[in-house]
C-alpha cells in the first residue's frame, strides 16, 4: 500500500502550488481522503464556505452515501481562492455546476475525467521525484496522518466513509509496522553512537 511521507507530500504540494486548480483538487483528495471518482463529481452547491463545510458524496456506499465535514484550515484557504477564479469561467456561467473542469476533454469544457485526474497526479509525482504511485495514495496519506497522530480505526473508518472497520484497520496495522521499523532504526542508530 503506498502512501506519501510527509516529506513527500511537501515536494508534491510544492511542485503543485502554482496551479490553483489542481493544488486544491489534490488537498481536498488528502483531507478527506477522497477517491477519484468522488472529487469530479464535487459541486459548488456541495462547498458552504459561509459555515465551513463541505458533502462529499461517496461512491462506494448504497446507503447514506453523502457525508458532511468541516473544511479544514487549509482546503479552505484554497478553496476560497479558487471559487473566485472558477465562478469567473464562462462554462460555470453557462450552468456547468462542477467544480474541476476539463478544459481538454473533446473541446468543450465539462466535468473533469477520472483519467484526467490520474494523469495529472502522476505528473506532478514525476516532477516531485516521486515514483511508482496514484492518486488512491492520497487516500492512503489522510488515513496514515490520521492513525499517526493517534485515531481510531473508527475514526478513520468514519473519516474515509469506509463500509467495515476491518478496511480501518489495516491502517493501523501498517502504522504499527511502520512504528516497529522506526524503532529498530533507532536502538540500530544508538548502538553504533557508543
Amino acid at each position: 500500500m503506498k502512501y506519501l511521507t510527509v516529506e513527500e507530500e511537501e515536494k508534491f504540494f510544492q511542485t503543485v502550488k502554482k496551479n490553483k486548480t489542481h493544488s486544491t483538487l489534490f488537498q481536498l483528495m488528502l483531507d478527506y481522503g477522497m477517491r477519484i471518482s468522488e472529487i469530479v463529481r464535487l459541486k459548488e452547491e456541495n462547498v458552504d464556505m459561509e459555515n465551513r463545510r463541505i458533502t462529499i458524496t461517496r461512491s462506494k456506499r448504497k446507503r447514506e452515501p453523502t457525508n458532511d465535514y468541516r473544511l479544514t484550515d487549509e482546503c479552505y484557504r484554497k478553496l476560497k481562492s479558487y471559487l473566485k477564479l472558477w465562478r469567473k469561467k464562462e462554462v460555470v456561467k453557462a450552468g456547468n455546476p462542477y467544480l474541476f473542469i476539463s478544459q481538454k476533454t473533446a473541446g468543450v469544457n465539462e466535468q473533469m475525467r477520472t483519467w484526467n485526474v490520474g494523469h495529472l497526479f502522476r505528473k506532478y509525482a514525476a516532477m516531485a521525484g516521486i515514483s511508482k504511485t496514484n492518486p488512491h495514495c492520497l487516500r492512503h496519506t489522510c488515513a496514515v496522518r490520521l492513525v499517526s497522530k493517534g485515531l481510531s480505526q473508527w475514526d478513520v473508518k468514519d473519516r474515509l466513509w469506509h463500509s467495515s472497520v476491518i478496511s480501518s484497520q489495516t491502517y493501523v496495522q501498517l502504522f504499527g509496522e511502520e512504528k516497529k521499523e522506526q524503532d529498530r532504526r533507532c536502538e540500530e542508530a544508538l548502538r553504533s553512537i557508543g
